[in-house]
């Protein structure tokens, strides 16, 4: 299975607008990801080009395949993620003092937080029947 590699903001822009960048930047891909080569996604999650290990760029024709961002290859590990400065209720200030070898339950970058984030978003039907049935007003 090819990897994703996510793009920064600044990356996103520069492989999008610089061609020297996109071929620097592909080099360096193939070099990192020499044995299986490595799908290139922009900060929206979007797979935008692919780079073989002959650092030659594959671009991606639209609709383009969107993944979660714990698919990628670059996530910071538990260890370095932001998620350890969170606070934790239980021990009454931040995750990493549980000494756990572990994501925070919501951080981004772990899989399990996905199904969490989908229970807490309020589904499009709901919001359509609240329109509808008039429990929201509009006009304010």
């Amino acid at each position: 299975m090819t990897p994703f590699f996510r793009l920064s903001t600044p990356l996103t822009r520069a492989w999008a607008v610089n061609r020297e960048a996109r071929h620097k930047l592909a080099r360096w891909l193939a070099q990192e990801f020499a044995k299986t080569g490595v799908a290139v996604c922009t900060d929206a999650l979007s797979v935008v080009a692919w780079v073989n290990p002959l650092a030659q760029i594959k671009f991606a024709t639209p609709p383009f395949q969107k993944i979660e961002r714990h698919q990628c290859v670059n996530n910071p590990t538990w260890r370095d993620c932001e998620c350890r400065r969170w606070f934790d209720p239980e021990s009454g200030g931040a995750w990493g003092k549980r000494g756990s070898e572990a994501h925070h339950p919501l951080c981004i970058f772990d899989e399990k937080a996905l199904g969490r984030w989908r229970e807490i978003d309020v589904p499009t039907t709901v919001m359509h029947q609240v329109r509808q049935g008039g429990f929201l007003d509009e006009r304010r």
